[in-house]
Parts: C-alpha cells; structure tokens; sequence
C-alpha cells in the first residue's frame, strides 16, 4: 500500500498480510524500486497496535539481514508492480465515522479494530449522542488520562462500548426493524 496511514488501510481493506519494505527514493510518494522487503499477516483479532508491533519486528529484521547489502549496493533493485499498487488518502479523525444502516458488520469491525486508541476512534451517532467504540471499555492503548480527557472534552457525551458486542446488537436491531438487508448481515460471527 502506497501513501498515508497503511496500517489502517490494510484492516480496513480487510487484506491478510501487509509490510514494511526498504526502496529507492524517487519523485513520487512510495513508488520507487525495492531493495528488500518483509511481509506480516495481520489476523482477524488484530488491531493496527498489535499489526505495528509485527511491522516494527519485521523493519529491525529487515535492517539487520540487508542493510549492509543495501549500503554497499549489493542489492539488485526490483520494480514495483503498478498494477498492484495502491494508493490511499491520510486519514481524518471524521474518517471513523460509520453507519450501520449502509455498512456490513465485518466493515464495521475492520473500522473499529483499524482506529482504536490513541487514534480518535471509530465512532457513530445515536440519537444525537456520540458513541465511540473501543476493543474493550476500558482500553484506551497507550494515551495517557490526560491526553484522554483532552481528546474527549471535544465532545459533549462520550459513551464507550465494548465494540464487538454493540456492532453485533445494534445491527441485529436495525434488521429486525428491516432497516438494513439482510446482505449486509452476512459474516456476523465475530
């Protein structure tokens, strides 16, 4: 994935592996041919927290095996498929906006999982009530209760919700009431 906040991108685009790779700088974000490279699965559970811990495991092993390789150039460049390669926008604190009405569950739960502290968030509304969705309700990841307050008195009513459990209910709700299809329901077991 080329551009901003890849991590995200990958769970969000539900992808199975994502990466860290070593390249030649050229005129365009992230286009330029690679010298080495190391792949991560990211599993069905995971948050971006738990991808990055691998991503950061896998850039250290990737500098020790090649480095010295790639700085006394002994590392054949390869170029990158532009078929295969795909850009995406820096993401927004309004990007984690989602509504259960036009998104799947397995969306939903990708959103969520992709965005959890000390990013904003994943977050709906109801009833005019902002509602934030964390892996668990008493997970914040690693911000501080400072910069936790200061994050949340940008809001009038913060209500957090173990994410699972709420998506599922929530959805279950709006298709008893034939709110959303029965399609989008499809792949509700987390």
């Amino acid at each position: 994935l080329r551009g901003a906040n890849p991590t995200q991108w990958a769970i969000i685009q539900r992808r199975a592996k994502t990466g860290v790779a070593a390249h030649i700088l050229s005129n365009e974000i992230d286009c330029g041919p690679i010298l080495a490279q190391r792949k991560v699965d990211i599993k069905f559970s995971d948050t971006w927290l738990d991808v990055q811990e691998r991503i950061s495991s896998a850039t250290q092993a990737l500098l020790n095996d090649e480095l010295v390789n790639i700085l006394r150039e002994h590392t054949e460049a390869q170029k990158q498929n532009e078929k295969e390669a795909r850009y995406n926008k820096r993401r927004k604190p309004e990007d984690g906006r989602f509504d259960f009405a036009t998104m799947s569950i397995l969306s939903i739960y990708n959103l969520v999982r992709a965005l959890v502290a000390p990013l904003p968030g994943a977050f709906y509304f109801d009833k005019d009530v902002l509602r934030i969705c964390l892996p668990n309700k008493n997970d914040f990841g690693d911000m501080s209760t400072e910069d936790f307050v200061k994050w949340r008195s940008k809001y009038d009513s913060i209500h957090t919700i173990d994410q699972s459990k709420l998506i599922l209910n929530e959805a279950r709700k709006l298709y008893k009431r034939g709110q959303i299809s029965k399609n989008l329901m499809k792949n509700t077991k987390l």
